[in-house]
């Protein structure tokens, strides 16, 4: 439909983004691959080969918690580093999609028209 954009997400899994390099490491060869990120890849060349807008999140975030050392998988009372998002993953899995979808608004819809009074 005209003016509407499409972006596919592809979020992270718990090892993917470990705040420990090493530990992301020795997974990788343990699993007997280069890295963990083949998955991204994967969705990555689908993406490009379909012409479909992707923000691939893993990266981005195993970066964050690695500069942060914050665990952005996992709580307190169960298990840093397993399973879902905490409150850390949530925030900036959000703001890394909020500002994806700013920049695509701003090339449908002049900036002067999408600010709020």
């Amino acid at each position: 439909d005209a003016g509407r954009r499409f972006l596919l997400v592809s979020l992270s899994n718990p090892d993917q983004v470990h705040p420990d390099v090493q530990h992301r490491q020795a997974l990788a060869r343990q699993l007997g691959v280069p890295d963990l990120l083949y998955p991204d890849r994967r969705i990555q060349s689908l993406a490009k080969r379909e012409d479909i807008e992707l923000l691939s999140l893993a990266e981005p975030l195993a970066t964050y918690a690695e500069q942060h050392g914050v665990f952005l998988h996992g709580f307190q009372n169960t298990a840093l580093g397993k399973g879902h998002w905490n409150a850390a993953g949530h925030r900036l899995a959000g703001k890394l999609m909020s500002e994806r979808i700013c920049l695509m608004m701003e090339s449908i819809v002049p900036a002067k028209d999408l600010q709020v009074e």
